[in-house]
């Protein structure tokens, strides 16, 4: 008789190393960073940028209005401060130069929308386009990477 054994990785949402960093603490961090700096939020995205060494995190943010380019390296400190004390593990390979602290950038106004509009106009549902959190396919991060204003 043949036995399967299946492993599930509970709500892991992105994870380069061993850390496993969960869709809670990804959207805790989100909150928690716009309820401190007071920045509303259209949409966000996530990936693992293992081509920069360390690898590292890189968070899209869609803001509402305008973000200054100055504040982008005070957010990028908030957002790693609030991400390590989510996931001491994380926090740990950081320390450890494993992986490098996250990268910030600036979404362009819209640009969540758009992709949604591309996915209906090649055939998908608008009502079951999800939101686009990991930028888990080439495809995704070049559309995405494309329309960043502090690249």
């Amino acid at each position: 008789m043949r036995m399967v054994q299946c492993a599930c990785r509970k709500n892991e949402m992105i994870r380069l190393t061993c850390e496993k960093t969960t869709e809670t603490m990804v959207n805790r961090m989100i909150e928690d960073f716009c309820a401190e700096t007071g920045v509303s939020l259209r949409d966000f995205s996530i990936y693992g940028d293992t081509n920069a060494t360390p690898p590292r995190y890189v968070v899209l943010l869609e803001p509402e209005g305008a973000i200054p380019a100055e504040k982008i390296p005070e957010y990028e400190g908030l957002l790693e401060e609030k991400l390590e004390y989510l996931n001491m593990i994380y926090a740990d390979y950081v320390k450890a130069k494993t992986l490098a602290p996250l990268k910030l950038y600036v979404s362009k106004p819209g640009s969540h929308a758009e992709y949604t509009k591309m996915k209906v106009q090649n055939g998908g549902l608008e009502h079951q386009t999800k939101p686009v959190r990991v930028l888990d396919t080439q495809e995704k991060r070049d559309f995405f990477l494309s329309r960043v204003e502090n690249n």
